[in-house]
């Protein structure tokens, strides 16, 4: 997938994006640690970053997880990013996670970034099922899954391990092929 919105870019991370994506993730580090320990983990040095998205780059060329950058065409700087991970094939199905930088919350470049992703999931990638897996207390991303369709489907207890190790209640929400978008 690379495609246009607005001013923005959905594309799949590059070897060249290294310095830029370390810096990016280094800015937000407080606010992802939370939801996204593992990512705040593995980026926390350029060398880290390096192995982290070779590895990435790897994992899409196995289609086991898709990893895109959202970039603001005008300022020349990484806005966010959205994935596809714990591709089951069997399903198949995908989670889909994002997150975006402070100053880019609240103007709908998450839910016009999983627009274009749930289309080339379903229409080019051959999943049949996408899920978001949610902490209760993530108003903004819930209301993401919401707006784009996705349909609460239930609570997985203590399913999650945040940065400090606590374990919490997950709201699971799901998007099938067929359904109908809002």
């Amino acid at each position: 997938m690379n495609e246009r919105f607005d001013n923005y870019s959905v594309r799949l991370i590059n070897a060249g994006d290294t310095e830029e994506y370390y810096n990016f993730i280094d800015k937000n580090r407080e606010r992802i640690e939370t939801y996204f320990p593992v990512t705040a983990k593995v980026n926390s040095s350029i060398s880290g970053t390096r192995t982290h998205i070779a590895e990435r780059m790897k994992q899409a060329e196995e289609k086991k997880f898709l990893l895109f950058v959202i970039r603001d065409e005008v300022k020349n700087e990484f806005a966010g990013i959205i994935f596809l991970k714990d591709i089951d094939w069997n399903i198949p199905k995908a989670e889909v996670g994002f997150f975006t930088s402070e100053k880019y919350e609240g103007k709908g470049i998450i839910s016009k970034s999983l627009n274009l992703l749930m289309n080339f999931s379903f229409d080019e990638f051959g999943i049949n099922k996408l899920f978001m897996r949610i902490a209760p207390d993530n108003f903004r991303s819930k209301a993401v899954a919401e707006r784009n369709g996705f349909t609460l489907e239930g609570t997985l207890r203590k399913d999650f391990k945040s940065f400090d190790g606590t374990l919490i209640d997950v709201h699971y929400f799901g998007f099938l092929k067929g359904d109908k978008r809002k």
